[in-house]
């Protein structure tokens, strides 16, 4: 080999050139791969942006049921009046039957009770607040009469606090005036 030749470091390692800028690569990545993201999108905006006109007919045709409706709804409100008073009327019914004592049972169970010798002349009962009272005036033809009628009053398990006042003779009979208390009255009980 000549002496004076041109001598020519090769290093296969090292790039010859200058390295490219970050800037170059992400835009040579845009100009290859990102397209594709930048089409996916656009697709997507557009189905997004057609789908919308689609809910705008739907929320128009809903309307429009809905705007259809109204007079008919319009029509009922009387209805729905009377029915809500009828409601209320039988609300109030129920709680006023469940909240007072069983008038019915307590006559029943007073005539039962009553032996032949005994006439009721004035029988109340009234309805409180929690309480319910009885107070009822008799003639008995002698004491055995009233005894049993007392015993029998207390024996229904309905009466509490039974008083007898106001017991007077007249003419051979035993004028007595009885006051009690109702157990259970005011309280509630099942239809």
């Amino acid at each position: 080999m000549p002496k004076n030749g041109i001598k020519i470091n090769l290093d296969l390692l090292r790039p010859q050139s200058q390295p490219q800028q970050l800037v170059i690569k992400i835009f040579k990545w845009l100009l290859s791969s990102g397209r594709f993201l930048i089409i996916a999108v656009e697709i997507v905006v557009l189905g997004a942006f057609l789908f919308r006109f689609k809910l705008d007919a739907d929320i128009a045709s809903t309307r429009e049921a809905i705007e259809e409706q109204i007079p008919f709804i319009d029509s009922l409100a009387s209805d729905e009046k009377l029915i809500r008073k009828t409601q209320f009327q039988l609300s109030t019914i129920k709680t006023t039957k469940q909240s007072s004592p069983d008038f019915a049972n307590i006559l029943d169970n007073i005539s039962k009770q009553t032996p032949s010798g005994v006439t009721l002349s004035t029988l109340n009962m009234g309805n409180g607040i929690g309480n319910a009272s009885l107070k009822l005036v008799a003639t008995a033809t002698d004491n055995t009469q009233l005894n049993s009628f007392i015993a029998g009053l207390k024996s229904t398990n309905l009466f509490s606090d039974l008083t007898l006042a106001d017991v007077s003779f007249e003419g051979g009979l035993i004028n007595f005036t009885l006051t009690s208390s109702i157990v259970g009255g005011g309280s509630e009980r099942k239809l």
